[in-house]
């Protein structure tokens, strides 16, 4: 049996509310071991807002995947002030 070698500090916790790029934003509802195969790894159980789905993501493929913490309410307005700021030259 194969475990997964690399103890990888856990960038996200349960509960926490993350973006998953092209499926949107769900909360990490569980982070348990999974033996699929003969591999072993640890999983995040997303569950998406818009529809209930919940995804399986391996906890070391979160990163290349592209999953994000969700934004603070307060960096948004930052954000639009930025993107409706005039390109400079360049």
């Amino acid at each position: 049996m194969k475990t997964e070698k690399k103890k990888k500090k856990l960038k996200f916790k349960i509960k926490t509310a993350v973006v998953y790029p092209v499926h949107g934003v769900g909360n990490i509802k569980k982070i348990e071991n999974k033996k699929i195969l003969e591999n072993t790894a640890k999983y995040y159980e997303i569950e998406l807002l818009s529809n209930n789905v919940k995804i399986m993501v391996p906890v070391n493929k979160a990163e290349e995947i592209g999953i994000t913490v969700l934004i603070k309410r307060s960096d948004v307005s930052k954000i639009l002030k930025i993107l409706n700021t005039k390109a400079k030259n360049i």
